[in-house]
């Protein structure tokens, strides 16, 4: 739910909140429709935090038309119009609108921003480098030779400014442009901030040839790097360990080559890049992307609230990528992460650690209610029903009328009999 009724209504609104709101509302959910009035607002609104609200929105507008799966493109017409709007005003007034440029693209957009890296204005300077940042880190630039080729001439180019130099240096890294190395190198002479970014970047290059970079459990949200809107609630998970790849369509084997990912019997190569996820701008996490996904790497908490979630797409032919994520969960301290420990071991077939694990929980204080649910199956598949049927009946008397497991709780008892 946004922050107003009618975002195209309050974007109207006298009220300098008001109209900020809306903005960050169309973020989510605006169409190129809406462009027009955020462009306005963000080259002539006195507002300054206005207008990097409605910059903001039109770039996030103009990023969802990059045609990322089925998504739409811009038309031509359209794609040209951004073109004209950019034109059209001095970046100094406001650097965020920049950012849309970062959707198109093209020669031109890639031209204008390497022209605004020398911009005498570091906003100015700063706002094309994050352009040029978010240009090359989204899904649709996999496979793209021209931004790096562009980042390359700018890494030495006597011209471009020592800032906007350590930025690139970064972005090298966090990329994976392995020919840059060289130039990276030679860059790293300007200063002590250099000389580690360098290091840093060098690492991560050298850091994708490791299978332990690639290691662990990623999931795809549904959105590009970058991008605000609504994530998708079933979780859409891939697991990489010991040269196995495994998602719910099972699991094969994969190899490194040249720093890339590649997936037996999928001819798409999988980058890995470091990226900073909406909310957290300071951190940098690793995520792996193949076609039009972008998979984050999942630790901690957020692992184990993922894997809560998707228990219900852990099938038999994933087992090999399974076993790995049983494996992680035996460090990771607490009861959730041993409840889950002990169901994955039971998904991937490993029934007697499993049933262990789980009647090691029943017998706690308070156990959760599924715990009895898992036991059961696990007790059903070890030929001990009556101890199954058991099981099942203290599940369906605790758990709720719409608990997740109540319906297949309830025809398993009635196999039992």
């Amino acid at each position: 739910m946004g922050e107003t009724k009618d975002p195209r209504t309050a974007l109207q609104s006298k009220s300098v909140s008001v109209r900020a709101a809306a903005a960050r509302d169309l973020s989510r959910i605006g169409t190129v429709d809406d462009l027009p009035p955020l462009v306005d607002i963000a080259i002539n609104q006195k507002s300054s935090a206005l207008r990097l609200y409605a910059a903001a929105a039109a770039a996030d507008i103009v990023h969802r038309y990059r045609g990322l799966g089925e998504r739409p493109r811009l038309t031509k017409a359209q794609h040209a119009q951004v073109h004209r709007w950019v034109r059209s005003y001095d970046p100094g007034r406001n650097p965020g609108l920049l950012m849309m440029l970062s959707a198109l693209a093209d020669d031109e957009a890639r031209a204008r921003l390497a022209l605004m890296l020398r911009d005498p204005r570091n906003g100015v300077r700063a706002g094309a480098a994050m352009a040029i940042r978010r240009m090359a880190i989204s899904a649709t630039a996999i496979g793209d030779t021209s931004t790096p080729a562009l980042v390359g001439d700018c890494l030495q180019d006597a011209r471009i400014p020592p800032d906007v130099i350590l930025e690139l240096i970064k972005m090298t890294g966090e990329l994976g442009w392995h020919g840059l190395r060289d130039r990276v190198r030679a860059a790293a002479i300007l200063g002590h901030l250099h000389e580690t970014a360098a290091q840093e970047t060098l690492r991560r290059l050298d850091a994708r040839f490791a299978a332990e970079t690639w290691t662990g459990f990623w999931r795809s949200f549904g959105l590009d790097v970058f991008e605000m809107g609504k994530e998708e609630e079933v979780p859409n998970w891939r697991v990489l360990s010991d040269g196995t790849h495994a998602d719910p369509q099972g699991s094969v084997a994969y190899t490194l080559v040249d720093g890339q990912a590649h997936i037996e019997g999928d001819e798409r190569p999988v980058r890995l890049v470091w990226a900073a996820r909406l909310g957290s701008a300071e951190v940098l996490n690793r995520a792996i992307q193949q076609g039009d996904r972008t998979w984050w790497l999942l630790e901690d908490r957020e692992l184990l609230t993922t894997l809560e979630r998707a228990l219900d797409s852990f099938t038999p032919g994933a087992r090999e990528g399974l076993e790995a994520v049983v494996r992680w969960l035996a460090d990771v301290e607490g009861p959730m992460a041993a409840r889950l420990r002990a169901v994955v071991t039971y998904q991937v077939g490993d029934l007697d650690q499993a049933a262990s694990l789980l009647e090691e929980l029943a017998s706690g204080k308070k156990p959760r209610t599924d715990v009895y649910f898992w036991l059961a199956k696990a007790r059903v598949d070890q030929d001990r029903k009556k101890e199954a049927a058991k099981l099942l009946d203290t599940y369906l008397d605790q758990a709720a009328k719409r608990a997740r497991w109540r319906s297949e709780a309830e025809t398993l008892r009635a196999q039992i009999g």
